[in-house]
């Protein structure tokens, strides 16, 4: 038994002991718990066993022309003890880098975010590609399938592992012949990219050689081999990790998260729709459907509408108020031509009537007098014709 570090973590997974200790569980958040529980329950079980198998999560790699899913790469397994050092910070296998990277591709399947790719990385290890070998011809065939499936894309992801111990994540741009190095590591630290710089420039060869584009000067020739092949900026700024630290792996699997969030949020549409409401409890253009259903939710005679622009929006809320103001005007005016043809017709039954034996003069006189509220009796008073009014 490898005993615990000075401050009581363990340095390597126990079957049939939690993953976290009991102190660390409320540190944990999304599915970590879930998986922990999974993994203490199957190894409970595998210990009640007379000859139990080794604990491992299977993965089928997915038919997919994106992967490499040929025998034997498409199943490989993800121990136990790889999801403890994942846990606890430790180096990651590259089982798990890969397992990260097919799930960021599928999902870029689903969600189709513009020119963006995350290419398999199975062949990218220094033993895999020992010059002259079976699987570094895969691997150059690969890359090259790979790069020509995706020739619309200037950023595709290749996570690789030279020396078979690091994890550096390179960026390739092939429409510009550019391949960028994510290497977290310190500038002390050296690593050999040899092979796997040979492969990258032995795919974008044949990419060209098999009908793949380049943008207006975007070939590169190496100097060396008068061939095309990749520009390598192998220091490229990035995020570093401290010195002495083993967590290439963590940096790689950041990067690749960034990358393909970058690119989703890039490829969403603009504001989806703005809300006019026209009759509401508060009547303008909003952004926000909240908001717009706050105007609207259980208001009788509600009208609202959405449109995909706000100068779309804004002009349609213009319009409306200008149809009000015409529509508002129209019944100001239709009111006051209805009041004064009632008040012509009061005057002309109960005023003008009775005065028509008397001549046009009184009619007028009489219209007169009826605008300023003051009416002629229809039969006047003898007392009142015949007073006089005495000179002084």
């Amino acid at each position: 038994m490898v005993p615990p570090t000075p401050d009581g973590l363990p340095r390597c997974h126990e079957a049939g002991k939690p993953i976290l200790p009991p102190d660390m569980e409320h540190l944990a958040s999304g599915q970590m718990l879930p998986l922990q529980h999974s993994i203490h329950y199957q190894e409970s079980v595998l210990l009640k066993e007379k000859d139990p198998n080794y604990p491992v999560f299977s993965v089928k790699v997915p038919s997919n022309q994106n992967f490499v899913n040929e025998d034997p790469a498409d199943i490989f397994f993800i121990a136990f003890e790889d999801v403890f050092n994942l846990f606890h910070s430790k180096r990651l296998d590259y089982n798990l880098v890969r397992l990260y990277a097919i799930n960021l591709q599928m999902k870029i399947n689903r969600e189709r975010p513009r020119h963006i790719a995350v290419a398999d990385p199975y062949y990218m290890r220094d033993s895999q590609l020992q010059d002259g070998s079976r699987t570094r011809t895969k691997a150059v065939r690969y890359l090259q399938n790979f790069m020509l499936m995706h020739k619309e894309s200037n950023t595709i992801l290749l996570p690789v592992f030279p020396e078979d111990k690091y994890c550096t994540l390179i960026i390739l741009d092939p429409k510009w012949s550019l391949a960028q190095y994510f290497d977290s590591s310190s500038t002390t630290t050296k690593k050999d990219y040899k092979r796997i710089r040979g492969v990258l420039d032995e795919a974008i060869l044949g990419y060209s050689k098999s009908g793949g584009t380049f943008d207006k000067n975007g070939q590169y020739i190496r100097p060396d081999t008068k061939k095309i092949g990749f520009k390598h900026v192998i220091n490229f700024p990035c995020i570093k990790q401290p010195a002495g630290s083993i967590k290439e792996a963590f940096y790689v699997l950041h990067h690749l998260k960034g990358f393909v969030e970058d690119a989703e949020m890039m490829s969403l549409p603009p504001k989806m729709t703005y809300y006019v409401v026209f009759e509401g409890r508060v009547p303008g253009v909003y952004e926000e459907w909240e908001e717009c259903k706050k105007q609207v939710h259980k208001f009788s005679g509600n009208c609202y509408k959405g449109y995909p622009t706000r100068h779309e929006a804004v002009a349609k809320w213009r319009a409306h108020q200008a149809n009000k103001s015409k529509m508002k005007t129209f019944l100001v005016l239709s009111l006051l031509l209805t009041i004064v043809a009632a008040v012509l017709y009061f005057i002309l039954v109960f005023a003008a009537s009775p005065c028509i034996s008397n001549g046009p003069t009184k009619i007028i006189n009489g219209l007169i007098t009826c605008l300023f509220f003051t009416f002629p009796s229809p039969s006047p008073s003898p007392s009142a014709s015949s007073m006089k009014v005495s000179p002084k």
